[in-house]
């Protein structure tokens, strides 16, 4: 039977462990659901990360260290953060660094381009700097506010700088339809057959 550490280290983007006098060692999956853990993507997710604030309130103490929005501020502050982005730009975006379902355990994505622009979401799957990721999601959905419609499979050049070539292939985040955004690797190449391995790993999950 699996053990405590199967089921009690949080496998979003806080990658934070929780102790509740309830968990014991070969606690079963239907015991950590019980307890307010959810399975999501393969991974489970404390409840702070999956948004129990119920089992929250009743046994969890989110660890101290942690400074994202959901644990300093807590699910109601995330929640009101993300209303705010749809009701100024149309758009929020979620950074998770340690999805296993994804390249690189990357899986950066937006939400409500779909809802407000008619268009797909974006994703990306290689793990850059917090401000770089915000900046190409940020200078990509402003194309998309004006108009721009992009599809799987062109590339754009010049599209974040000169000579800088992106492309996008067609993948899913969750069950929705998203674009993912193909970055090259130093020589300029996006073509999967060629391009640097760590590279070359963006493509995988698409279609």
């Amino acid at each position: 039977m699996p053990g405590i550490a199967d089921y009690f280290k949080c496998e979003c983007g806080c990658m934070q462990s929780y102790a509740s006098e309830d968990t014991r060692g070969g606690i079963t999956e239907k015991e950590a659901e019980q307890i307010g853990w959810r399975k999501i993507n393969n991974a489970w997710r404390c409840p702070k990360c999956c948004g129990n604030t119920e089992a929250l309130d009743k046994i969890f103490d989110h660890a101290q260290e942690c400074e994202c929005l959901g644990c300093s501020q807590g699910q109601e502050a995330v929640q009101k953060c993300e209303q705010e982005g749809i009701e100024k730009v149309g758009w929020y975006g979620h950074m998770v660094m340690s999805d296993p379902d994804y390249p690189h355990d990357c899986n950066v994505h937006t939400h409500g381009i779909k809802e407000n622009f008619d268009h797909l979401d974006l994703q990306i799957c290689l793990p850059l700097p917090q401000y770089v990721l915000q900046g190409v999601l940020n200078t990509i959905t402003e194309k998309i506010r004006e108009g721009e419609v992009f599809e799987a499979g062109k590339v754009y050049d010049g599209l974040l700088h000169k000579e800088y070539p992106l492309t996008f292939a067609a993948s899913t985040e969750c069950n929705r339809d998203v674009l993912r955004i193909i970055f090259p690797d130093q020589y300029k190449n996006l073509d999967p057959a060629t391009m640097e391995p760590d590279y070359k790993k963006q493509w995988d999950g698409t279609f």
